[in-house]
């Protein structure tokens, strides 16, 4: 009795089974990545939560929030729109004036981790004042840094640079970091050598910001930098006024760095009164290979990975996705956000209504 031949697919079925797959995968692919960047937004807002209760915790230890950039014991504070705050600094680097003696200074990244969970990484940190993992023998690369300091939907997550630990968070210094005069801005939560109190926040708790999204700068992450342990006077390095790799104000006037194509070209504020730039980054040109799709001038304004806008966290806990704005109005509010003693009216329907 003969066998009766099984029969295949011919080459064109072959291709149609293909080409419907491929569609299918092609209308299932903006659905997926459209969860995926849902649920890093989710766990990004959860980052910026955990380090504001942190934040809030160590106001509850020790009476103040942790300084911007600073010792965590300094008798001294910055005062705002005057001269940066100097004093002695390490023996080690005798023509610094920006240290603060022998204090143990640092990042509000590195004040908050003992209130994370990261006891052991905080004692482990090497620091020139003694303590710690000797500083040679420290690697980024190999130990992680902790999740919560980056944002999920950053490309370069959890990428280090020249043996630093890298963020996409900073402390809201306030108006700025500094002014063109050079006069440092103060009047936000986080600062140089804040000393900020919860009964200082007069502008109510729900609607002044403490940390905010602003990813490091460029692809290589010269900016942005939370703990360098290769330096000899200070967590960052053999110059501790780098408190701009860390903090960011709402309204940063012509400010930069020229080695990075900023200088003047890198002013933040728009029209009166130094209104805030808060919109996504517009280069046009990328580096070879960049990932980050900014600029240097990005660095000194608020802005994410996130499409709509960026993530704002206040000082009562809650975070806020803050879509960019480009009408005076809207702009007027983010200045207002970055102020504690402002005395600006705004609630809910200010951000609700744009």
């Amino acid at each position: 009795m003969a066998r009766m031949r099984r029969r295949g697919f011919t080459l064109i079925e072959l291709l149609v089974v293909i080409a419907i797959i491929a569609i299918l995968i092609g209308l299932l692919l903006p659905a997926v990545q459209k969860v995926r960047e849902a649920a890093n937004k989710n766990k990004c807002a959860n980052n910026l939560k955990q380090m504001t209760l942190a934040c809030l915790n160590v106001e509850n230890d020790r009476g103040f929030f942790p300084p911007g950039y600073g010792a965590l014991g300094d008798a001294n504070v910055q005062k705002a729109n005057a001269p940066r705050l100097q004093s002695a600094s390490h023996p080690s680097i005798v023509s610094s004036t920006y240290g603060v003696g022998n204090m143990r200074n640092g990042t509000w990244h590195m004040w908050i981790l003992p209130f994370m969970e990261f006891g052991a990484l905080f004692e482990a940190l090497p620091r020139p004042t003694g303590g710690g993992i000797p500083i040679g023998q420290w690697d980024w690369a190999k130990r992680g840094q902790p999740d919560q300091f980056v944002c999920p939907s950053e490309p370069r997550y959890q990428e280090v640079y020249n043996g630093a630990a890298t963020t996409d968070y900073a402390g809201l210094a306030g108006t700025w970091v500094k002014s063109p005069a050079g006069m440092m801005g103060g009047d936000g939560m986080l600062f140089w050598r804040s000393k900020v109190k919860i009964s200082d926040v007069t502008d109510g708790t729900a609607f002044t910001a403490i940390i905010v999204e602003r990813p490091r700068s460029i692809n290589e992450g010269e900016w942005g930098w939370w703990y360098q342990p290769n330096g000899t006077a200070n967590p960052m390095g053999s110059t501790p006024s780098w408190d701009e790799d860390v903090l960011v104000g709402t309204s940063e006037p012509s400010t930069g760095d020229s080695s990075l194509g900023g200088g003047s070209g890198c002013a933040n504020s728009v029209g009166p009164s130094y209104l805030p730039k808060y919109d996504p980054p517009k280069r046009t040109t990328y580096l070879p290979g960049d990932k980050c799709r900014c600029g240097p001038c990005d660095h000194f304004r608020v802005w994410s990975q996130h499409q709509a806008g960026a993530q704002w966290a206040m000082v009562d806990g809650s975070v806020k996705m803050i879509p960019y704005q480009l009408s005076t109005t809207g702009r007027l509010v983010i200045k207002a956000l970055g102020t504690r003693n402002g005395g600006e009216a705004i609630d809910e329907s200010n951000i609700s209504a744009w």
